[in-house]
């Protein structure tokens, strides 16, 4: 996967990371809305809320995985993912239990790493605020993917 302005060696799960009710889900909607301007959409499952794809992006596959609660469809889709060959794949999970641990077991037995994040919070109860940053914290996923991949861009 690395390419000589590459930072990585290795597949990658980039895991966004919170309590319930955080914005996990909807920082990965923002970051495909962000994606699929600038990179050419593969494959898109969606219901009402969450988003499964697959973008082509600076000749890398990203896979995106909204899902992210326990007892929920997480596993089949991040399998999924992994079967595509997907070189990153961004997905949300809880702080603890099921989920983290679904993550860590696929990484090991798919060999990718994992990166741990957090979506943007506020105690301020403001849709508009909370957009705002979920709109900065998805652009800051697109500069880490950027520097990741070895793509010059900012983002």
């Amino acid at each position: 996967m690395a390419n000589s302005n590459s930072i990585i060696m290795k597949k990658i799960i980039i895991v966004i990371k919170g309590v319930s009710n955080q914005g996990k889900t909807t920082s990965i909607n923002t970051l495909f809305s962000k994606l699929k301007e600038i990179g050419n959409v593969e494959e898109k499952h969606t219901d009402a809320k969450e988003v499964i794809s697959i973008i082509n992006y600076n000749k890398r596959k990203i896979g995106l995985c909204s899902i992210g609660d326990p007892k929920s469809s997480q596993e089949e889709w991040l399998k999924n993912l992994i079967s595509k060959k997907c070189d990153i794949i961004i997905t949300a999970s809880r702080t603890r239990g099921s989920t983290t641990n679904l993550i860590y077991n696929l990484s090991e037995s798919f060999g990718y790493d994992i990166i741990w994040t957090s979506n943007y919070i506020s105690s301020v109860y403001d849709d508009e605020f909370h957009k705002k940053l979920n709109i900065l914290f998805a652009n800051s996923l697109v500069k880490l993917l950027n520097k990741l991949i070895g793509n010059g861009k900012n983002g």
